[in-house]
């Protein structure tokens, strides 16, 4: 099928199947295989009345497997890919940068599942001085959980607008 259900709550077998499907190298398996280890011991965040974080159900979780994903960008000297191809493209530069400055997973539960079990995003890089103009990333949705990392690095005087678009069934 197209989707790995995690019943009886996600499993380091699921990370490892993840990992090696992708052929990712040892570091980011490491990272991955850290980020569970962590979402396993980690306890649920405190939420306030008017949300209950407690009625996620951990073994019902549904990881796509098949994505549908475009990106467009103009031709400049950006680099602007699926982050799955550019881990192993560019480790020099995502290896110390990918999810370690915006959210800390060792602190939180949900983080580390999202790190994980991340199955799809977008890597941009912009060299100093660079205008990228408009980049966009259309995605489509699905009902099974969409675990997506955008991993942005821009040089001192870089900048780009990155529009997402996001769509269910039929391509727009």
């Amino acid at each position: 099928g197209n989707y790995t259900m995690l019943n009886s709550g996600p499993k380091i077998e699921t990370v490892e199947k993840i990992s090696e499907e992708r052929k990712e190298p040892f570091w980011m398996k490491d990272k991955r295989t850290k980020a569970f280890n962590a979402f396993r011991e980690l306890a649920l965040p405190q939420t306030d009345k008017l949300s209950n974080i407690f009625l996620i159900n951990f073994d019902d979780i549904i990881i796509q497997k098949n994505k549908d994903e475009v990106y467009t960008s103009s031709d400049r000297s950006i680099a602007f890919e699926d982050l799955n191809v550019a881990i192993k493209k560019y480790p020099e530069i995502i290896k110390d940068k990918l999810m370690a400055s915006c959210v800390n997973f060792l602190e939180s539960k949900l983080a580390a599942l999202h790190y994980a079990f991340w199955d799809e995003g977008v890597f941009l890089y912009i060299p100093k001085d660079t205008d990228a103009g408009t980049l966009t990333l259309i995605t489509k949705m699905s009902s099974s959980s969409k675990f997506e990392n955008i991993l942005v690095i821009a040089e001192e005087g870089a900048k780009a607008t990155i529009m997402e678009k996001s769509f269910s069934g039929k391509n727009p």
